[in-house]
């Protein structure tokens, strides 16, 4: 499953809605959102609670009590191919109007699910019912069948097994073809579980107690060869902790072994509770949870919660989390190191084969080569390492090369007395790695004269945008590390100093791409504040390359640390749900859409941070998984070229085409950053 390319952009947002729908609620789902709304393909809510899913001729069916204005109005079905998004096939089991049948409308319909007969070739429906007028005083199973699988289903009788009390169940069909009916009795004070019969209409003498724990909301399932039942205590509406049991054996014996739970209301199930747990097809060992988070003032409105369940030392784990797909939900990420050194191979193969003759050492030039020198360093391909060797050689390993220093300006320029801009410097940082591969002097001549010349001015204000904190910050580490002068990491401070003063927001803990684009001087469309993602991106990766180099016993360098994770925890906040981020971070439909350079440059430095220890795995995971897949399987073309790169300028544009033939050098540069990055997680995972 995962991405398909229609789901990015903007066709979403110009659907024409009917009235009184949810602006978000045609919108085709790419992933899991567990607690939000969800919206069936016609935009209206889903109503299926306390449900459990079947799965036939490739089709997910999702049955669950209606709820609305009367407590229980039936059984609704949906049906899905892709688990996210649901067509609503109308009423499985209505209730009866007639005021004799156990099931006429005052009476309820709780936790349906709905299994398959090989045999007979007939859907038999179990749910738990309670008799018109008679409370919660009946508790018993109801069962129903059907031709097919959406229904209508026919009501046969209600009874309870074997005598006792059924209410909270599920049913579970093992690799045998036997089906099972799990339960709560005796006023909830015991777990059952009964054999039905061969046609599944009817319990078997086969009814075992499994435990007497006060326990209800069953939901159980089979991983390699051990069962595993999940439950709820018993505290009505109110969420409560989840409890793990598992055997070797449906009968038992049942040891508790805790609660599953990880993460933010662990404790609580999230504020939901247990209804049913699928097994993914086409998955290994892929389960989800299924829970509801009942909302008793309003249960149509009660939400789903739809989690992956992982395993730890072989016990389940279900870890909270906001967003995810069934590419994500298992893996730390949906790809292998072997997978990652193809893609690089293949964007950067497809650069060089397309681009054979080398440019000039100007900004854009230079990005795509930090990318590639990064490749090189990582695989050893000598390619890599002759293409950007070449280029170095072909501008004589200088960047703007006028030679009377009373001419070098820094303000922007593109000719050749613009020695002091950043842009013609961004350059030093390949010709100085290339230095390091083989220590002839030439190499970094040029690069210590400009940078020495520089610091010997009195001026501060060389970084007077964004982007020159990319092409210049990491120049001077690398300097530092190369001829030890201390001067490179002073100077590198007192202009980052002043490139904070007149660029940084700290309420945003993000970057102006200058000081014209600050708030409220400047404003998105809908009058916020404008960040410029790339503008960003550069920041956020100069940072990352400078804590690589730079020494640790550096009196600056939590100052650095702390801007750094500053902005990871307020980039975090702006993806969005697609995994890429937009051009304005904090007004996507300033200029809407999916953009890579910028989401390549953000992937960069949350993989750096989490290989080095500076950002937490937990919480910048998720982030890069998302991410990761938009750059590897939307931005990635099957040629090898890298789309969606917002063409060189200096802000978001609104209404700019930013589309799948929206290449750029610097853009693969920064996908080359971020898909070393990548492997060298996958590395340190040992996922091969």
């Amino acid at each position: 499953m995962g991405y398909t390319k229609k789901h990015f952009g903007g066709e979403l947002s110009v659907m024409h809605l009917p009235d009184g729908l949810p602006e978000d609620s045609l919108k085709k789902r790419i992933s899991f959102q567990p607690g939000a709304r969800w919206y069936d393909e016609s935009g209206k809510l889903i109503n299926a609670h306390g449900g459990g899913l079947l799965y036939d001729k490739k089709t997910y069916y999702w049955f669950g009590e209606k709820r609305g204005a009367k407590a229980s109005e039936g059984v609704n079905v949906y049906s899905s191919k892709d688990l996210y998004n649901w067509r609503y096939e109308g009423i499985a089991l209505a209730k009866s109007t007639d005021p004799a049948s156990e099931i006429a409308t005052t009476g309820l319909m709780e936790r349906p699910k709905v299994i398959y007969n090989r045999k007979t070739k007939k859907y038999v429906m179990w749910f738990h019912l309670e008799l018109p007028g008679k409370g919660y005083s009946a508790a018993r199973v109801g069962i129903a069948v059907s031709d097919k699988v959406t229904g209508p289903y026919k009501y046969l009788h209600s009874f309870r097994p074997n005598g006792h009390m059924s209410r909270d169940m599920t049913l579970f069909v093992d690799e045998d073809g036997s089906a099972y009916h799990i339960y709560s009795a005796r006023d909830n004070y015991d777990l059952r579980i009964v054999k039905l019969s061969d046609d599944f209409l009817s319990a078997t003498r086969k009814d075992t107690l499994l435990f007497s724990e006060h326990r209800e909301a069953p939901a159980l399932f089979k991983y390699k060869g051990d069962y595993y039942l999940i439950t709820s205590g018993c505290t009505g509406w109110a969420p409560n902790r989840a409890s793990l049991h598992t055997s070797k054996s449906l009968f038992g014996p049942w040891q508790m072994v805790g609660d599953p739970m990880k993460g933010v209301l662990a404790e609580k199930t999230f504020d939901g509770q247990s209804t049913y747990i699928l097994t993914v097809q086409g998955k290994k060992d892929a389960f989800i949870f299924m829970a509801d988070r009942w909302n008793p003032k309003n249960l149509t409105d009660s939400r789903y919660l739809w989690l992956p369940i992982t395993f730890e030392n072989n016990s389940p784990v279900i870890e909270w989390t906001e967003d995810w797909n069934l590419t994500t939900g298992w893996n730390p990420l949906p790809t292998t190191q072997k997978e990652v050194k193809s893609i690089i191979q293949k964007v950067n193969n497809y650069w060089q084969t397309t681009n054979p003759t080398h440019g000039r050492a100007f900004w854009d030039n230079a990005a795509y080569h930090t990318g590639n020198m990064e490749a090189y360093f990582l695989f050893g391909e000598e390619a890599y390492r002759n293409y950007s060797q070449a280029w170095a050689e072909h501008n004589e390993w200088k960047g703007a090369k006028s030679t009377d220093k009373s001419t070098w300006k820094y303000s922007y320029g593109e000719t050749d007395d613009y020695v002091l801009f950043g842009d013609w410097q961004v350059c030093f940082q390949t010709y100085i790695d290339l230095y390091t591969l083989k220590h002839d002097s030439i190499r970094i001549a040029r690069a210590k004269e400009v940078m020495e010349y520089e610091m010997s001015t009195l001026k501060s204000d060389y970084w007077w945008w964004a982007d020159g904190l990319y092409m210049v910050m990491p120049v001077m580490t690398k300097l530092y590390k190369e001829t030890g002068n201390k001067q490179y990491l002073d100077k590198l401070y007192e202009y980052f100093t002043y490139a904070n003063s007149i660029m940084y927001d700290a309420e945003a803990k993000l970057y102006y791409r200058d000081a014209k684009y600050v708030y409220p001087k400047h404003k998105s469309v809908n009058g916020v504040k404008d960040f410029w993602a790339r503008g960003d991106g550069w920041v956020f990766a100069a940072l990352a390359k400078v804590l690589k180099d730079l020494p640790a016993n550096d009196p600056h360098r939590q100052e650095y640390i702390t801007k750094y994770k500053g902005m990871a925890e307020a980039i975090r906040m702006c993806q969005q749900p697609e995994g890429y981020w937009t051009r304005s971070l904090l007004d996507p439909t300033h200029a809407p859409g999916p953009e890579t350079s910028g989401t390549a440059f953000f992937t960069y430095g949350f993989l750096w941070g989490i290989n080095n220890g500076y950002l937490d795995e937990k919480t910048y995971l998720p982030v890069v998984q998302k991410s990761w897949q938009y750059l590897s399987t939307f931005a990635l073309q099957s040629d090898g070229k890298i789309g969606y790169v917002q063409p060189i300028g200096e802000k978001a544009i609104p209404r700019q085409v930013v589309d799948k033939n929206s290449t750029s050098n610097f853009g693969v540069g920064a996908f080359l950053l971020a898909g070393c990055e990548m492997y060298r997680y996958l590395n340190r995972k040992n996922i091969k």
